[in-house]
């Protein structure tokens, strides 16, 4: 394995409690014995933040799979739309050996006032969707939704599906809620190529992980650079995104520069 030296935790601590103290939506919380002021998560700029570190990962995601589908599930009068009934058709999709991460967020209706689910589907083996696209479906046999309607549509592009939710992420109020693991994979990938290829995980002075995806870039119509993503560095997966790079470094045959490895938590 790798060797990256001594890293001088108290200098780190200062380094980002400076970066810290200049957010004005700080709070205290407390886990295990240790004080630590963390974002608020509630303003515009942490659902800003929030927003882009969703659309990297639905980006990451959808790179790798083969189908990617928007999805819509109403409800008759009778019927039900929330997040509970979504999870039953998701396990009962899964039981058909289809292999998927979504991301769903329910809403309510303004003219009716009935609630609704959207969903983007991002499947990992596409021949084995059998689900009719582009048409409504009320037949709970076709769709396995037996609540009402349900209508799934191919986007534009991967990347148009990643923006599709982008305001519903925002959005204040709106319970996002991801499947686990979203986009692991690619970043675990990427973290290891950047280190095979002996280039840093981030610019120099900065914290977390700088990635970016190919065909994903900053205009909604496909056109500009390619939109660069931060990974914070305080996220439970980066200390194996960490062993994924140091693994990258073991095949190159070289030792990791201590200067190359930000391990601080970044003010995202």
């Amino acid at each position: 394995m790798s060797k990256i030296g001594p890293i001088l935790a108290s200098e780190w601590a200062k380094v980002e409690a400076a970066k810290l103290r200049q957010k004005s939506c700080l709070r205290m919380v407390y886990r295990s014995d240790i004080q630590r002021l963390v974002p608020c998560g509630k303003c515009d700029s942490c659902r800003h933040l929030h927003g882009q570190h969703w659309i990297g990962r639905i980006n990451a995601e959808a790179f790798l799979s083969e189908l990617v589908l928007f999805a819509t599930f109403t409800r008759s009068p009778t019927g039900r739309a929330d997040h509970e009934a979504y999870r039953v058709w998701r396990r009962r999709v899964r039981r058909r050996d289809v292999d998927f991460k979504a991301l769903s967020v329910v809403e309510t209706g303004t003219k009716g006032g009935l609630q609704h689910v959207h969903a983007l589907l991002l499947i990992k083996n596409g021949a084995a969707w059998d689900i009719p696209i582009d048409c409504q479906i009320y037949d709970p046999k076709l769709s396995l939704w037996p609540h009402g309607m349900a209508k799934f549509e191919l986007p534009r592009s991967k990347t148009a599906a990643a923006w599709y939710l982008y305001d519903y992420v925002n959005k204040p109020g709106n319970k996002v809620v991801p499947s686990n693991g979203m986009g692991k994979e690619y970043l675990f990938r990427h973290a290891q190529m950047r280190g095979r290829n002996g280039r840093r995980l981030a610019p120099m002075g900065s914290t977390g992980m700088m990635y970016s995806v190919p065909g994903c870039r900053t205009g909604k119509k496909g056109e500009g650079p390619l939109w660069r993503f931060h990974f914070p560095a305080r996220h439970p997966w980066f200390p194996d995104i960490i062993a994924a790079y140091l693994q990258g470094w073991d095949e190159r045959g070289e030792t990791c520069p201590l200067d190359y490895f930000q391990a601080v938590n970044g003010d995202y």
